[in-house]
């Protein structure tokens, strides 16, 4: 599974916003519908092309670029609203200030 076929015609996101993107999921894909689930992971999990995912899904090209678009769009406001991964960041971010010693034992007690 997972033939490029048919990715040439689409507009492929850079290898930046697609690690957001996974990152995004990683955290709040179940919070997505069953639907937008599927489609986000045929596209972005199994690198399914439009096409493709209208085939297997059996809705069209149109609609499933919209049913990703829309779980994109909904990842990105669950961080905005919740914050999640910030906080995750900024909690490394701070991990990262303190003494190696003091670190060494965080490591120790949380699995990072």
């Amino acid at each position: 599974m997972g033939s490029t076929r048919g990715r040439k015609a689409e507009a492929r996101m850079s290898s930046e916003d697609m690690a957001r993107m996974s990152l995004l999921y990683d955290y709040y894909g179940g919070l997505l519908s069953d639907n937008r689930n599927k489609v986000f992971s045929l596209y972005h999990e199994e690198n399914l092309s439009l096409g493709e995912i209208s085939e297997v899904i059996g809705i069209t090209r149109q609609g499933v670029h919209g049913t990703l678009k829309r779980a994109e769009s909904q990842l990105e406001m669950f961080e905005e609203k919740l914050g999640l991964i910030a906080r995750h960041e900024a909690w490394l971010d701070m991990v990262g200030e303190i003494s190696p010693q003091v670190r060494s034992r965080i490591e120790e007690i949380v699995d990072i």
